[in-house]
């Protein structure tokens, strides 16, 4: 679909995915309306890149808006709570879930442990799969 060179690009930024059930919390950093500035919000994570992750959420949010994001993982052996700054680079309707949004982030700032904890798990979860 991609030229190849297009296709390296992005797995050398984004490098392998996964797919992961769990709860983030999140707080929007920059917003215009104060009404909802610091009120801290559920989201739903679909998967877990080495830079970044996806979202599902009820709000739609602002691709120049930027995060704080706490991720409650539940894997067997590999239970966690990672804190994350992100940057929004995506948000699109869900075609699954009627009213909620498909969010894309990148890491903007991890802590050194859980950057070890997102390698740690893509790769426990890759040999476990083959």
């Amino acid at each position: 679909m991609f030229p190849d060179y297009i296709e390296e690009m992005y797995k050398e930024r984004f490098g392998l995915k996964i797919f992961l059930n769990a709860l983030a919390r999140y707080r929007i950093l920059k917003r215009d309306d104060s009404d909802s500035q610091g009120l801290q919000k559920n989201a739903q994570v679909m998967c877990l890149y080495k830079r970044g992750m996806t979202m599902l959420m009820k709000e739609e949010v602002r691709q120049s808006d930027a995060m704080l994001v706490e991720i409650d993982v539940n894997e067997p052996e590999l239970k966690t709570t990672m804190k994350a700054c992100c940057g929004i680079l995506n948000c699109e309707p869900s075609d699954t879930q009627p009213g909620f949004f498909e969010v894309d982030v990148e890491f903007l700032f991890l802590r050194d442990k859980d950057k070890d904890y997102v390698d740690t798990l893509i790769a426990h979860r890759l040999k476990n799969a083959g």
